[in-house]
């Protein structure tokens, strides 16, 4: 516990090979520029911008929409439906006036 306290708030580098990630999570650097399609409209709303990992009750994708406006979308189920690595592209379907 001594030697986890010392790294608080400390930045810590890790190599990607050593990270046996979850089937459901990505490396956040991994998906920024990302295009977000929304299921909801049929359409790209934007690209990822950023992802906030601020909230402690999850993560929100900051999504640069087409129009310049910043779109907050949360990175969780129901709302994160696919993220596809090879397309590039993060399908999220987003409720009623999330995006407009």
């Amino acid at each position: 516990m001594e030697a986890a306290e010392k790294l608080r708030g400390k930045i810590l580098h890790l190599d990607r090979d050593d990270v046996d990630l979850p089937e459901d999570l990505v490396f956040i650097q991994d998906i920024l520029t990302f295009k977000v399609y929304d299921l909801r409209v049929d359409r790209v709303i934007g690209h990822i911008r950023d992802v906030l990992t601020s909230n402690p009750a999850h993560d929100m994708y900051e999504i640069a929409g087409e129009d310049g406006r910043l779109i907050y979308i949360p990175a969780i189920k129901p709302f994160l439906k696919e993220i596809d690595m090879d397309a590039g592209i993060v399908y999220v379907e987003s409720i009623e006036g999330l995006i407009e």
